[in-house]
């Protein structure tokens, strides 16, 4: 007889089995006795809206904080404690109190004071002698904030003269001219001017690339200062003409042993060194002439810019100059033109009207002062007919008793005709080189850009976009101004490669005056044609000769075969 028997369960698992349903038991007993509690709900709401508040609160104190940054400006020169404009960030107080006096007030005075920023009286001769002191530490981005204001230190603005179509034609007038602006600055600044930049006008500017070879002769093989000299001078060996000369040159490219897209070759290793750049180049006879009135004008030129290169830098972003873009310097007696494209300029151009041809209308038309004609074209005066207004005032006119009542309106038909006609010209130009097509549109700058509707009547010209550059510095925030910050900005960015270009290309006269193998034709930046424009009666000016008694010897006379190179090479001037 066969029995059948159950097998019992391990001892061993059913424990471990009890074990954890007990302990599930506990845990849920115990979640629900502490759902029903009071405090459970309370914390459950209440944790998300402190975690919140832990986050945010530090953020609302820590601006508000900034919002509420005084800064004490002692300064003992009294040049720039009225320089620094208040921001959201920062409030600056000028105070005639003491560093001892403001040091004593201790973190937390009445002032309610963040920090110190004292200037001493020395600043002009110790660029270091300024300090800022903080009660407790110095407050974040101060510092920079301060930098950044501190720029412009004197402004001066003298009528130009012995300048006809951007060229100096009396070096004596140009040079009292250049003598009242530095005075005036000096004044202004507080300091001794000894150096300046000029900018030199496009007119009959040549731009040719070329490139030069070397090889590094050193035994490390370490490319020095000397061989970036050297690599200039040899692309100068065939620059130019007898009767031109190097204004500037502008390294765009260094070639280490065929490794590409160098921009400092310096402290690198190899055996040749090569170079690709753009050499910019004008009349000997300009540049002379120019040299010349700075030396009579008791000053020293420091460097020669070319003034289309410059505005193109500075006023336009990175974006504008790669893609392309055109800027319009609108000046009193000429109206300037540069576009510039993939970083290089692509065309310049010169236009002998500008904001005195408005003046001399306006007075012409209304039969009145030039005096009286400059304060009606920036008190009533506007660019756009369709804006402007139709309130009336009085004239004083020549010839007649009582004043005339012209309307705005009709001064702005007199104004819109003369920029309009301006604006025409330069639209036909850049029509004919698709130059209108550049996604940066234009970009107007210059005095005779500040009047009402100058940005309206361009965009009803041109037909693209346009707007109005205005310069960030305190104390020059002038479209009038953009020019002129625009050379002293090129200069003061030049780098270390571009001065050893600059070395190499004025310290050798020989290089620079040395004539050139007509390889190829040089590519010369159209030059403006004048066109006739309304007569209006002009100062009488007194030329200066073309050959100056100071100008080196002539070339001796050339041969046949000579002869017939430079009248190649002229035809493509």
């Amino acid at each position: 007889m066969r029995s059948l028997f159950k097998r019992l369960p391990n001892n061993k698992t059913t424990k471990k089995t009890m074990s954890k349903s007990k302990i599930a038991i506990v845990i849920g007993r115990e979640y629900a006795t502490r759902v029903h509690k009071k405090s459970f709900f309370v914390m459950t709401i209440l944790m998300p809206i402190l975690f919140v508040a832990f986050l945010t609160v530090p953020i609302i104190i820590g601006k508000t904080s900034v919002s509420e940054t005084k800064i004490a400006v002692l300064d003992a020169t009294g040049l720039y404690a009225n320089l620094f404009e208040n921001t959201k960030a920062y409030t600056f107080v000028p105070t005639q109190q003491s560093l001892e006096e403001l040091k004593a007030l201790g973190k937390d005075n009445e002032e309610g004071y963040a920090a110190v920023l004292e200037i001493r009286s020395d600043l002009l001769q110790d660029p270091t002698a300024i300090t800022l002191y903080g009660y407790k530490q110095i407050p974040p981005g101060v510092a920079e904030h301060i930098n950044d204001e501190m720029n412009v230190i004197g402004v001066s603005n003298a009528k130009s003269a012995g300048v006809k179509d951007g060229i100096i034609v009396d070096i004596e007038a140009a040079a009292a001219a250049i003598k009242t602006a530095i005075s005036q600055a000096e004044e202004k600044a507080g300091i001794s001017i000894g150096l300046v930049n000029v900018g030199l006008p496009a007119n009959l500017l040549q731009i040719e690339p070329t490139q030069g070879m070397i090889p590094v002769t050193s035994d490390s093989k370490e490319i020095t200062d000397t061989d970036v000299e050297n690599v200039v001078r040899s692309a100068l060996t065939k620059s130019m003409t007898p009767d031109r000369e190097v204004i500037t040159f502008i390294p765009e490219e260094f070639v280490v042993d065929g490794f590409q897209g160098i921009r400092d070759p310096r402290g690198m290793m190899g055996i040749r060194l090569e170079m690709r750049g753009l050499l910019y180049t004008g009349p000997r006879t300009i540049l002379h002439n120019l040299r010349k009135t700075v030396e009579r004008a008791g000053v020293q030129l420091e460097n020669v810019i070319i003034s289309p290169l410059a505005m193109t830098k500075s006023i336009l972003n990175e974006g504008e100059r790669e893609f392309g873009a055109t800027v319009i310097d609108m000046g009193g007696g000429q109206t300037t033109v540069a576009s510039v494209k993939g970083q290089e300029l692509q065309y310049t151009n010169i236009y002998q009207e500008g904001g005195d041809y408005v003046t001399k209308d306006i007075s012409k038309v209304l039969k009145t002062s030039q005096k009286l004609a400059e304060s009606l074209k920036f008190n009533y005066g506007s660019a756009y007919v369709p804006e402007a207004g139709t309130e009336s005032f009085q004239v004083e006119v020549i010839g007649e008793i009582e004043p005339v009542e012209v309307t705005e309106k009709y001064l702005a038909e007199i104004i819109s005709a003369r920029i309009q006609h301006i604006f025409e010209q330069i639209k036909r130009d850049l029509d004919r080189r698709h130059l209108l097509e550049l996604p940066g549109g234009i970009v107007i700058i210059g005095g005779a850009a500040i009047l009402p509707g100058v940005v309206e009547l361009a965009q009803e010209v041109f037909g693209v976009n346009v707007k109005l550059y205005v310069p960030n510095q305190i104390g020059i925030r002038n479209p009038a101004f953009a020019h002129v910050i625009s050379l002293s900005e090129y200069a003061g960015n030049l780098t270390d490669v571009d001065m050893l270009a600059q070395v190499a290309v004025h310290g050798d006269e020989q290089l620079r005056h040395r004539p050139v193998s007509f390889e190829r034709p040089a590519q010369s930046v159209p030059r403006f044609e004048p066109q006739p424009a309304d007569e209006i009666p002009e100062e009488p000016v007194q030329e200066v000769p073309v050959a100056s008694a100071d100008m080196p010897n002539q070339e001796p006379k050339t041969g046949i075969t000579d002869r017939m190179r430079n009248l190649i090479g002229k035809m493509f001037d």
